[in-house]
């Protein structure tokens, strides 16, 4: 696990450091004059603090940080694009010298600047082969002689290391880069700020550093640990430019109001933020895949693409946001979009990472471990005995692809399945021992359903009372309403509805216009509610009504707890385009409901209301996560394993990278998601990461299932198995339609990250 403290603490001083030797103007003038060199004492500040040797051994006077605990230095430098050869001598030098004790100790001390020179003319890549420069052995030391080309920091490096082919191989050699034979010429590079060079050598003088049996080893470790460092530098690019946007949009007036309060401005700034939150838990994966030596390959891709994509769209909505100002050389937003684009072109663009991953998932049919490296050894243990538990217990009807309606498939497993899951209490493990549950967080009752769902979607609970009803009650219910509804709701015994949205009021949910009025000891409800999911098979519903009618819009309204079957309440299914009935409308005539059914205080419904809303969209999730997961693999093992013309597809370079791309997304989500759930262990109120959790999962999985039946639903007409593919995905690519809708929409949802998380103005 990531030692957050360590991170943490490196971040705050580093944030400050630079903070105060960096300014602004002055990398500017270093990227705009090649007289002016980068800052010798920044350096020397920089190694005293112990940053030049974080990975090194403390035998070389290095901290022994794991690449994940020192990640944060790369992003804070990415925040200010200061001019000194941090990259060059830390991030890529680092794996070298560790076994060169008097070399890895001359740059912990900052008495040295090294550098790393890989690429050349024919070979760019740092897992390269075959090279131009070779090595000849001369008594002792060796003649280095050959080309090198965009060498970072090459003219200010006073040591640099050379990968050449001697007798055996390729090896890494180290030369002065004052030594005989030894010429460097600048280069033009797209920023100014991270400046490389050529290395000309003619018999140059150089000793061996790390030999041919171990230097390709060596090569491979710096291309994983460099393209974290950047992927991190990339996410100090995108949130420096991110907040700058930001203040720029929130004090700019046009219209008689701050440009940031249209929804034009507002919601691109919003995607950037979720696309930097996405971007930096595949970083946090990358970092931790490399320190455990599990799935790198596959995880620094996905980082390396991500961020760097992230950082380019990012400064191109600044731009946007900011107008003619922003196009302007003298401001600074296109400093970082340099930079940007160097970091992407870094070993490989971000398409190049993608086609390395698509080969993974499609060629090799690899699964790489994501969030459970983020696991403890506890949690480990208790996801590997839930999918034990699982593939025992799992009715064998549940398997397979063939599968279409889920409902269909809920009503025929039920009472198999409900019986063997509930007794358990797997499914609410998070509920207190005496309600049924284990007593366990929030994050095994997710892991357990993950799982489920993962081996085939809607086959573990199916209505809003467990996740939805049930913390409500333990949150607000009076002791005689947990008695009475929590037993029933655990063992799925009763189902429940959500009463909330009204033909008026879905997003603007403090709209609604359902009155109960106050009638001796009971309340009266009248209104009508909408789309609520599971209505027509209800015997409980949760009702928001409005019960004092002069309050402002978010007061004065309760929560009442409504038997479906009561006089007055009628409910009408709703046939949705999939051709399912699973949501309805809700029609309340003079239904009368007594105290013992009011749920939390008279009056302040809103904020049971707003707990619903967050609870639903971080618990809930689970579900709508592992069910994306589950339709992601179908995917796969439909383009992999289905019928030679599938194959056909997966052969395609675009449907390869749009793979890549959405298998990215989901792990991304997925990330967040823990996240969110390890911070409920400490508060019940969600992270701010909860706002982005349904935005994303949702879009990703319309993308996931457009792609999908775009490929498979034109093959309806060919084998009886083809036919069964793509009735598969016509379901659930028209069922997706919905998952943008319920919940919040994504529009509302963006508008609530630019002002709750952003702080823009508000829209209304």
């Amino acid at each position: 696990m990531i030692d957050q403290a360590v991170g943490d603490m490196l971040r705050d001083t580093a944030a400050k450091v630079l903070a105060a030797r960096v300014r602004r103007e002055d990398v500017c003038a270093y990227a705009d004059t090649s007289s002016v060199k980068h800052d010798r004492g920044l350096w020397e500040e920089l190694a005293s603090l112990g940053w030049t040797g974080l990975g090194l051994l403390e035998s070389q006077g290095g901290a022994e940080l794991a690449l994940s605990e020192r990640v944060v230095l790369f992003e804070e430098f990415g925040r200010c694009l200061a001019p000194v050869p941090f990259f060059s001598s830390v991030a890529l030098v680092t794996p070298c010298v560790v076994e060169d004790d008097e070399l890895a100790r001359r740059l912990a001390e900052g008495q040295s600047v090294v550098t790393l020179a890989w690429a050349e003319a024919a070979s760019t890549s740092l897992s390269s082969t075959v090279l131009a420069t070779t090595a000849r052995r001369h008594g002792d030391e060796f003649k280095l002689t050959g080309v090198k080309l965009r060498v970072p920091d090459a003219e200010v490096a006073d040591e640099i290391i050379v990968s050449a082919c001697g007798d055996n191989g390729v090896s890494l050699y180290l030369v002065r880069a004052d030594a005989t034979g030894i010429t460097r010429q600048p280069e033009t590079s797209v920023d100014g700020t991270r400046r490389t060079g050529t290395l000309k050598m003619l018999d140059a003088p150089a000793t061996l550093l790390v030999g041919p049996d171990r230097a390709l080893l060596v090569l491979a470790r710096v291309a994983r640990e460099s393209c974290v460092a950047l992927s991190f530098e990339a996410l100090g690019v995108a949130e420096e430019v991110l907040r700058d946007a930001v203040d720029y949009a929130s004090t700019r007036q046009q219209f008689g109001k701050a440009i940031g309060a249209f929804q034009a401005v507002a919601a691109p700034l919003a995607d950037q933020y979720v696309a930097i939150e996405l971007a930096r838990a595949l970083a946090e994966w990358a970092a931790l895949a490399c320190d455990m030596n599990q799935d790198a390959d596959i995880a620094v891709a996905a980082a390396k693409a991500a961020c760097a994509e992230a950082a380019i769209r990012t400064v191109e909505v600044a731009i946007q946001v900011s107008g003619a100002i922003g196009f302007t050389w003298e401001h600074h937003f296109h400093r970082y979009l340099r930079r940007a684009h160097w970091i992407d072109q870094f070993e490989g663009s971000s398409r190049t990472h993608r086609a390395r991953i698509a080969s993974a998932l499609l060629d090799e049919r690899r699964s790489p471990q994501v969030v459970e490296l983020f696991d403890g050894e506890e949690i480990a243990a208790f996801r590997a005995s839930s999918r034990q538990w699982i593939e025992a217990n799992l009715p064998t009807a549940a398997r397979g692809l063939g599968l279409v309606s889920p409902l269909d498939v809920y009503e025929e497993l039920k009472e198999r399945w409900q019986h063997l899951v509930n007794e358990t209490g797997l499914l609410v493990a998070h509920w207190p021992v005496d309600a049924g549950g284990r007593a366990e967080s929030a994050l095994h009752t997710a892991i357990f359903r993950e799982e489920v769902i993962r081996a085939h979607p809607r086959v573990s609970h199916g209505d809003g009372g467990s996740d939805l009803v049930a913390p409500l009650l333990m949150e607000y219910g009076t002791d005689e309403q947990k008695a009475r509804f929590l037993g029933p709701i655990r063992l799925e015994t009763e189902f429940w509805a959500q009463g909330f949205s009204e033909p008026n009021a879905g997003s603007d949910l403090a709209s609604l216009t359902t009155r109960a009025t106050r009638d001796g000891d009971n309340w009266v409800l009248n209104g009508q509610k909408t789309w609520s999911t599971y209505a027509p098979v209800a015997e409980w519903l949760f009702v928001l009504a409005r019960t004092d009618p002069e309050a402002s819009r978010h007061r004065g309204i309760t929560c009442f707890i409504v038997n479906a079957k009561a006089s007055g309440v009628e409910i009408r299914a709703i046939r949705d385009i999939a051709g399912t009935d699973e949501f309805g409308e809700i029609f309340l005539t003079d239904v009368r409901v007594g105290d013992e059914n009011v749920l939390g205080p008279v009056n302040d419904g809103w904020s049971v209301a707003i707990m619903t809303l967050a609870i639903e969209r971080v618990i809930e999730s689970c579900e709508d996560i592992g069910e994306l997961d589950f339709l992601v693999d179908r995917l796969l093992d439909c383009l992999s394993d289905w019928c030679d013309e599938a194959r056909i597809f997966s052969e395609s370079e675009d449907v390869r990278q749009q793979v890549a791309t959405l298998w990215c997304q989901l792990q991304a989500v997925r990330l967040v998601q823990y996240r969110c759930l390890l911070a409920l262990e400490h508060s019940p109120v969600p992270p701010a990461e909860s706002e982005i959790l349904k935005l994303a999962w949702s879009e990703v999985n319309q993308r996931v299932t457009r792609l999908a039946y775009g490929l498979f639903g034109p093959m309806a007409n060919t084998t009886t198995q083809a036919v069964t593919v793509a009735k598969f995905w016509e379901f659930w690519y028209l069922m997706s339609r919905s998952v943008t809708i319920y919940a919040g929409t994504s529009e509302i949802l963006r508008s609530v990250v630019a002002e709750r998380v952003l702080g823009l103005p508000r829209s209304r």
